[in-house]
């Protein structure tokens, strides 16, 4: 997954990044890439930053499955710690922080237009989203069945990826 401060993103299968880089439209100078994994390495739990001419660097480790990431206005990273079942915050400056464990596996995250960061709670089969005072609340009551990915558009509607239904619901 490669994702631009501009909110520009591109989901490769490569084990090379200058490939996936180039798959995705030039429109800002740098991407974050998400448990990148060198050619014939594991997974190796960092968190990185590619610019534009290829430079790679490390902007913070100890990461337990990344699965989902979402860059709001001020650059502030959010991912989806699945194995810690957690949403993390990577800030500008680099340092790591957590930002709620109040979830079971999730895998997706995205930045609302008011603030709140949009969760999809994996195996507990909801939407949530972490409000500014850093409570977590549903954002709807409706069941879903393995909720894996979210998105919000610029009129403020979530899209949520279910994945067990194998359908895109709207909030």
């Amino acid at each position: 997954v490669l994702a631009a401060e501009t909110g520009a993103v591109a989901f490769r299968n490569t084990d090379n990044y200058r490939t996936a880089l180039t798959a995705v439209a030039a429109d800002t100078s740098t991407y974050y890439v998400l448990a990148y994994s060198p050619v014939n390495q594991a997974l190796d739990g960092k968190f990185r930053r590619i610019s534009a001419d290829g430079t790679v660097s490390t902007i913070a480790r100890g990461f337990n499955t990344p699965s989902g990431l979402a860059v709001d206005r001020a650059g502030v990273i959010y991912v989806a710690d699945t194995g810690s079942n957690a949403i993390r915050t990577i800030a500008p400056d680099g340092a790591a922080s957590m930002l709620s464990n109040d979830f079971n596996g999730p895998v997706g995250v995205a930045v609302h237009l008011d603030g709140r960061v949009i969760v999809a709670d994996t195996y507990n089969d909801r939407i949530r989203a972490i409000l500014p005072d850093r409570t977590v609340r549903d954002v709807t009551h409706e069941p879903f069945d393995t909720p894996c990915g979210v998105a919000v558009d610029g009129a403020g509607n979530i899209y949520v990826a279910e994945t067990g239904a194998g359908a895109v619901r709207i909030i």
